[in-house]
């Protein structure tokens, strides 16, 4: 966000750019990060102060939670109000949500325990499909743009291990899920749409998991089309990578989808940034306009979102590429 901020190519262009959503801040919504439990994280809610300052950046877009675990976190006992207060913001401060459906709650839960890194167990697969049909209704009107879980290639889905090594790429249980997910949410609102991942980039995953979603959706859905985009998370590791290093990644997906018959879908990035830990926020703040000045380019016209990861900064360079607790120095620059 205090890149973001920084950047004036962001108001310069996002008012006549044919692509708005490029200009897209990822706050990690609803009062938490991704994964971790609003009580005892250290996110910082801004508030109506953050919604004020994204516009103003030049931001069009805001990535928001819509984490099941929060919402009903007993059976039929229903809590909408943390999500209700994001819809809210968005229209009062005029941003284009894209929604995260993420997180489970215990009561569906393999460990009986609320969780990010699992699916919910698919003896609940009517009561996972009945939340995202409530979630469709509530947004419909508000919310065009939904994001199928969070890294579900890599530490956002089964982290089990088997013979000592963490299972990715379960694309056989990922699949079906999003399915039901795309199904329920068309059947409330058929201009709805639903991106698979986003998916995280270590050792390849993107690449394996979306070569073998596809290959799912040929032999066992008869190549029916459930997924609207592709989402994706780009990280830069290093300062002197540039914009160059992550279109790289992009074309790899663009290579698969067009093998299997998905030439022009439409590409995502709902997360991008930097290990900000190693980097300056001067250093980031180069590397945004990097960034977007490449994504405006005519030969990205398949890009559709992409969104700076919200927090800057971080005192330990082990956590989490940029998605991390800003340090109080960032804030400032935020703010």
């Amino acid at each position: 966000m205090g890149v973001l901020a920084g950047d004036a190519v962001a108001g310069r262009q996002a008012a006549t750019l044919e692509r708005p959503l490029i200009y897209s801040v990822n706050p990690a919504g609803n009062g938490d990060f991704i994964g971790a439990p609003e009580s005892g994280s250290d996110f910082i809610r801004y508030e109506d102060l953050l919604y004020q300052k994204m516009p103003e950046a030049g931001g069009r877009s805001v990535r928001a939670v819509a984490s099941w675990r929060k919402i009903e976190p007993t059976r039929g006992e229903w809590d909408w109000s943390s999500l209700d207060r994001e819809l809210d913001l968005f229209r009062i401060y005029n941003v284009e949500p894209v929604i995260l459906i993420v997180n489970i709650s215990g009561w569906v839960s393999p460990t009986d325990q609320p969780a990010h890194e699992y699916p919910p167990r698919e003896e609940f697969a009517p009561q996972f499909s009945n939340f995202i049909t409530k979630l469709a209704r509530r947004c419909k009107g508000q919310v065009r743009y939904y994001e199928f879980w969070n890294e579900p290639n890599g530490y956002g889905w089964n982290v089990d291990r088997v013979d000592n090594r963490p299972q990715y790429n379960r694309a056989d249980e990922y699949v079906p899920r999003l399915f039901r997910c795309y199904k329920a949410s068309k059947a409330v609102d058929p201009d709805a749409q639903v991106a698979m991942g986003g998916f995280c980039e270590a050792k390849g995953h993107a690449r394996i998991f979306v070569k073998l979603a596809y290959e799912m959706r040929r032999d066992m859905y008869r190549n029916e089309k459930f997924w609207d985009a592709i989402a994706t998370h780009l990280y830069n590791k290093k300062e002197h990578e540039t914009a160059e290093t992550a279109i790289r990644k992009l074309d790899v997906i663009r290579e698969i989808a067009a093998r299997y018959g998905d030439a022009d879908i439409p590409l995502w990035i709902t997360e991008y940034g930097w290990h900000s830990g190693h980097l300056s926020a001067a250093a980031q703040a180069r590397g945004t306009r990097d960034f977007l000045e490449r994504f405006a380019q005519p030969d990205q016209d398949d890009l559709l979102i992409a969104s700076r990861s919200r927090s800057v900064g971080s005192e330990d360079s082990s956590l989490t590429r940029g998605v991390s607790r800003a340090t109080s120095a960032i804030k400032k620059r935020i703010l």
